[in-house]
């Protein structure tokens, strides 16, 4: 995972922004619809849509629309790797480029407080629509972030053929692989000198909890952060997931987490997992092919 990705999840805005203006009320092709500066018109289903935010480009690709532009630092689910290579880009996350945006032609630009400030809010809603909506981070409230992007894009009928899927993909594991699955869990996202131990409101906390596996700790909360020597706490995990690039390597901090004397005890059930980061349907169901195979 790349260092501007875990900059940008994990400093994922908490509570709302201060509302700015409305705007004028939408036209018989457009629809009202809530964001972060209150409510904004929209295309009745957008077509053109740039994603100034890395956990929305997954979220749109979920329900079917493709985005026009993106920002550089994703790392994609396999099936996404060529379209992502040869996607137009719209700067990073804590610089978007105005000027590759608007070249773009736009009808829908997608954000977050952390790429999108008020002064940016300014620059952009004069080019098209821009819908900003606030997160907790480390996907606490995925399934309810990606409703709202769907929503903003007029694509609720992906969202409910993704949301199918996912659902079917979780009711065969919890079939398949029912004795594994009455194992506890412990996620492991290596910063630097420890870990965010991630709890159940996280990213992959939900897909857990659907799973019907119990956390080893607290049984609430998205994260708890940790230092090596409070590794052996969670020594009656079962099922250890540890951050992994998309190559399946560790990340540098999760490997050095992982080389420490106080996770030896529990070495022999880590496994890597590289969508272990979960903010859409798409990743939760590249981490329940995951744990498919780490659970045969």
């Amino acid at each position: 995972m790349t260092l501007l990705r875990r900059r940008t999840l994990l400093g994922y805005a908490i509570g709302a922004v201060v509302a700015g203006c409305a705007g004028p009320p939408p036209s018989a092709s457009e629809r009202t619809v809530d964001s972060a500066h209150g409510p904004i018109a929209v295309p009745e289903r957008a077509e053109r849509v740039v994603c100034l935010d890395l956990s929305k480009i997954q979220r749109m690709l979920d329900v079917g629309c493709v985005p026009i532009g993106v920002l550089d630092g994703w790392q994609p689910v396999a099936e996404h790797a060529a379209w992502y290579a040869s996607v137009a880009r719209t700067g990073t996350q804590s610089a978007p480029d105005v000027e590759a945006i608007a070249a773009l032609r736009p009808d829908l630009v997608l954000g977050s407080p952390q790429g999108v400030d008020d002064a940016l809010y300014g620059r952009l809603s004069a080019l098209a629509p821009t819908v900003v909506l606030a997160a907790r981070g480390l996907g606490a409230g995925w399934k309810e972030l990606s409703e709202a992007d769907a929503i903003a894009a007029g694509r609720q009928d992906g969202l409910a053929a993704v949301r199918e899927r996912y659902l079917g993909r979780v009711a065969e594991l919890r079939t398949t692989r029912a004795a594994a699955l009455r194992e506890r869990w412990i996620g492991f996202y290596g910063i630097p000198g420890g870990a965010y131990a991630l709890l159940p409101e996280s990213g992959p906390g939900v897909v857990l909890t659907d799973l019907g596996v119990p956390p080893v700790g607290q049984v609430s909360g998205i994260f708890q952060e940790v230092s090596y020597e409070e590794l052996g706490r969670y020594a009656g995990a079962g099922l250890v997931l540890l951050d992994a690039q998309a190559d399946g390597s560790l990340t540098p901090p999760t490997a050095a987490l992982r080389a420490q004397p106080t996770f030896a005890s529990l070495a022999d059930r880590a496994v890597a997992a590289s969508h272990l980061l979960v903010f859409s349907y798409g990743e939760a169901l590249a981490l329940l092919d995951q744990l498919d195979v780490a659970l045969r």
